[in-house]
């Protein structure tokens, strides 16, 4: 592959990271490639149909959802100074409305602008309510399949039952996801909730729009402190939060700053705590390989640990943490 062609790769892949795939080359060796009709879709406002078969995420309305998500919205935001609070000078945002339109109205002032986004979408339980779009079938024919509607017909019910239970969840949180994307800056991350119901399509939906390679971390969360006795198989009591960036190579971690009171030590490593090096030696933990004796460096004296315990670490780490100035000799009535 040419450096013109890697070039415009890189390009495309910046641009619409979810166009890049792998195909056969004419060496038949598989490289990275452009899928022509994904980028077709991107610069059109008319569906674009497409045979290829390609290694990716994929469902019945995803191109409709594409469409969705490229469409111009007809709407305008309408500032409300008497429902604001501060309306002149503060430097907070609430919109209320439809999220994708926002999300299409949003891009005209903050495109690439946004450093941190979190979205906590409807984690299709079956027992939930998700955005119907319009970008598959009929709203006639989708109320009497589904058998219910909001008021406006843009929250539709998504039954576990449904033929579509997972496509109809795809098209809906695909365009929202795209659009977030490019509201997000160069060093900008976003962070979705999510459970297990659709965790496995979101992180594969995730590696197509924003890229495998800018996954920060999959944060697990214990939501309840134990499972109910209603529990048929096994007690869920965890839930997600995905983590991507735009560009991971300009993301910037800030780090904690630890407090003195939890290192209140010093010396020219830094701050440390003391920490023992020794516990229970009982039942499963009566290991003898970790009674082992370590040489006090000023004294030579000979520390085993206390009568009834054992060291918390192997004979290995503990030479090199006694090498390292690690150790704390300290004595005591035992």
């Amino acid at each position: 592959m040419s450096k013109t062609t890697t070039s415009l790769l890189d390009a495309v892949r910046r641009l619409f990271p979810h166009c890049v795939t792998e195909a056969k080359g004419k060496d038949g060796q598989i490289q990275p490639a452009v899928d022509l009709d994904l980028l077709r879709q991107e610069l059109s406002d008319d569906l674009v149909d497409g045979q290829a078969e390609r290694y990716q995420l994929n469902w019945p309305g995803k191109r409709q959802a594409l469409l969705s998500a490229n469409q111009p919205v007809r709407k305008s935001f309408f500032p409300q100074p008497k429902e604001s609070l501060h309306f002149e000078t503060t430097k907070n945002l609430f919109i209320e409305g439809d999220n994708l339109d926002a999300l299409k109205l949003l891009q005209e002032i903050y495109l690439g602008r946004i450093k941190a986004i979190y979205i906590d979408p409807p984690y299709n339980t079956g027992k939930d309510f998700i955005y119907k779009d319009k970008f598959t079938i009929g709203k006639t024919t989708y109320e009497e399949e589904t058998g219910a509607r909001d008021e406006e017909g843009k929250l539709i019910a998504n039954p576990d039952s449904s033929g579509r239970y997972h496509s109809n969840w795809l098209s809906m949180i695909y365009p929202r996801l795209k659009l977030a994307r490019n509201l997000l800056s160069q060093n900008g991350v976003i962070f979705i909730s999510i459970d297990d119901n659709e965790q496995h399509n979101l992180r594969k939906l995730c590696d197509e729009i924003f890229g495998a390679v800018n996954f920060v971390a999959m944060f697990v969360w214990k939501k309840k402190g134990g499972a109910s006795n209603t529990e048929t198989i096994i007690g869920d009591i965890t839930e997600y939060v995905i983590c991507y960036a735009r560009e991971i190579d300009e993301l910037q971690i800030n780090r904690r700053i630890i407090e003195s009171a939890t290192y209140p030590h010093r010396d020219e490593k830094g701050k440390f705590r003391l920490q023992p090096l020794t516990k229970t030696d009982a039942g499963d933990y009566n290991r003898p390989t970790m009674k082992f004796g370590i040489a006090e460096k000023k004294t030579s004296e000979t520390i085993y640990p206390p009568n009834g315990q054992r060291w918390t670490v192997g004979k290995p780490k503990m030479l090199k943490m006694l090498r390292d100035n690690l150790l704390h000799f300290q004595k005591t009535e035992d």
